[in-house]
């Protein structure tokens, strides 16, 4: 059906598309429940005018529909008091229920403990509304937390999103509202390459909600030499080592790193 699917990749989310062919209302509301229940199991967590937005309606459209969700008890608010807008989640019973429509058992995060900080929350919040902008090009994701048990990416290293082309490919999503030191600028850039080496991606597309952090970041990708730096795994400070990477070795490097300014 046109519900969306986990393949045995666990935590890849496979996008389908709304069936416009579905006339009769319990079809309709199968398939809705089944996409916005996967989202959920993705991310963790939501807004309903995330969630609305993704089976294509606004927040007053969807009201009925998430108000039944809530009812049927498969999601449930939560609040975190430095974030104004409503949180969902999903219960137990929702688990149960996407488990059912998707013919497997999905593992499903129910507790709020696993949420945090709320500036997480809110870059989380943008991680999906940005994925919404993308998602006529692309027809899976693989959101941050679930990266590191699908591929053999250092967790320190990996990007917010991983979004899978229609054109068979997958790229990375950076979202940087703030300037970060440039130590940690060089070290991300360099662990992109590393793992764009190791096959895991083919680009990069850095996102800023301000021009001076993009030009910033621009200007810092630009050096021609870039100092190298190691992790030190106890306390996750960047010590510099001795060598530096010269950007004129990989040919073609400017064209797998996009920055670009968008609203979020």
């Amino acid at each position: 059906g046109a519900s969306e699917l986990f393949d045995e990749w666990r935590g890849k989310l496979e996008l389908l598309e709304r069936d416009p062919e579905l006339k009769y209302p319990v079809a309709i509301k199968k398939e809705k429940v089944s996409i916005v229940l996967s989202w959920l199991v993705e991310f963790r967590f939501s807004t309903i005018e995330i969630m609305a937005a993704r089976i294509g309606q606004n927040p007053q459209q969807g009201v009925r529909f998430f108000n039944s969700l809530i009812a049927d008890g498969f999601i449930r608010q939560f609040k975190n008091s430095m974030i104004p807008t409503r949180l969902f989640m999903l219960t137990p019973r929702g688990g149960e229920m996407i488990s059912m429509l998707l013919g497997r058992e999905v593992s499903v995060h129910t507790r709020i403990s696993t949420y945090g900080r709320s500036t997480k929350i809110a870059h989380d919040l943008a991680v999906q509304k940005m994925a919404l902008k993308f998602i006529s090009g692309i027809d899976s994701i693989i959101w941050d937390n679930n990266i590191v048990s699908e591929l053999d990416i250092p967790p320190h290293t990996r990007p917010d999103a991983l979004m899978h082309s229609k054109k068979d490919f997958w790229w990375a999503l950076e979202l940087e509202r703030t300037r970060k030191s440039k130590a940690r600028i060089f070290f991300a850039y360099y662990s992109h390459i590393q793992n764009m080496r190791d096959g895991h991606y083919k680009g990069v597309r850095y996102i800023f909600n301000s021009e001076a952090v993009c030009a910033y970041y621009q200007g810092v990708f630009n050096e021609p030499v870039w100092p190298m730096f190691s992790r030190n795994p106890r306390t996750g400070r960047l010590v510099q080592v001795r060598n530096n990477f010269d950007t004129q070795s990989l040919a073609g490097i400017a064209k797998t790193f996009i920055f670009e300014v968008r609203d979020y």
